[in-house]
């Protein structure tokens, strides 16, 4: 069976929460080898950021 292969590390946070209060957070993960993702998500349930290690580029908040 293969292994499985994380493509995104999502975050959250309380919906009363700014969304973008675990991207900090949630980029760390990302660094992690054992992870090892490209894709960076930080949501509160009603909005969510995004970053795209790829290009460095970071979009949000964004209403789900």
């Amino acid at each position: 069976m293969p292994k499985p292969l994380p493509v995104g590390v999502l975050e959250a946070k309380k919906e009363k929460e700014d969304p973008l209060k675990g991207m900090h957070q949630a980029k760390g993960y990302s660094e992690c080898r054992r992870f090892s993702v490209q894709y960076v998500f930080a949501t509160n349930g009603h909005f969510y950021s995004e970053y795209d290690k790829t290009n460095g580029l970071q979009t949000g908040p964004h209403k789900l």
